[in-house]
């Protein structure tokens, strides 16, 4: 795992704090002397500055927080994080939708100065539950069980993703957005976010890895990059 350069040794930090494991403390304090400049960030998670996965706020976290939260997904097959995603989609907006011009909004309209990072959250949020089904479809039969419980502003955008999974038409979404959803590429915060989460999980590190190279793959393929990420490689050693 070491020597890596300190930019990319932020995977290998949160990585660890975002695992779950219980002496993920311990992991991280043992691993710093390795880290000398990523000493702030290794001290902001150990004092509890930064939050962990599950106290992530989406608003906060935006993209790169919805991919670590499929990461987690993809390591554990837990559905928390697919529900907490679904969430988001409350944020999300479509090019034609009525009343709304994402002209004004960037030209500085409206009072939320947060707005446009969260319309690319919730962005990131439909493109990725649909494109998701796609290949898991046992995530469809969630989305149906758990639409009539949502509210209006997350089901209305819910039912397309459920129509657009079923049939394998979540690169529809992806144009149907008005914006660029961000993928992961070479030496994005969006892989290492999505790194993050699988990292060290104990236990079928391999076939999340190989699982995750996949879904990689496929974002990278929607817009025509197939080169597979550094930290990828490093994470199939493990």
């Amino acid at each position: 795992m070491f020597p890596m350069p300190a930019k990319e040794q932020e995977v290998i930090i949160r990585g660890i704090a975002y695992s779950g494991r219980p002496d993920w403390r311990s992991l991280l304090e043992r691993n710093a002397s390795k880290m000398p400049l990523r000493k702030p960030l290794i001290d902001d998670f150990l004092n509890d500055r930064r939050p962990a996965l599950t106290d992530l706020e989406l608003d906060v976290g935006g993209a790169p927080g919805v991919y670590a939260l499929w990461g987690y997904y993809v390591a554990t097959g837990q559905h928390e994080p697919v529900m907490r995603i679904m969430q988001a989609l409350k944020w999300s907006k479509e090019k034609e939708e009525p009343g709304f011009a994402f002209g004004k909004l960037f030209s500085g309209w409206g009072s939320d100065a947060s707005a446009v990072e969260k319309i690319t959250t919730g962005g990131t949020a439909k493109w990725t539950l649909a494109s998701y089904a796609e290949r898991d479809r046992e995530l469809i039969d969630l989305y149906r069980a758990e639409y009539p419980n949502q509210p209006p502003e997350v089901a209305k955008h819910l039912k397309d993703v459920i129509e657009a999974a079923a049939l394998f038409e979540a690169e529809k979404i992806r144009k149907e957005l008005g914006i660029t959803v961000p993928v992961p590429t070479e030496n994005n915060k969006v892989v290492e976010a999505v790194m993050q989460a699988v990292l060290l999980r104990t236990g079928g590190i391999g076939e999340a890895s190989r699982q995750l190279a996949l879904e990689l793959d496929g974002a990278r393929a929607a817009q025509g990059r197939r080169r597979r990420s550094p930290v990828l490689r490093l994470l199939g050693r493990f």
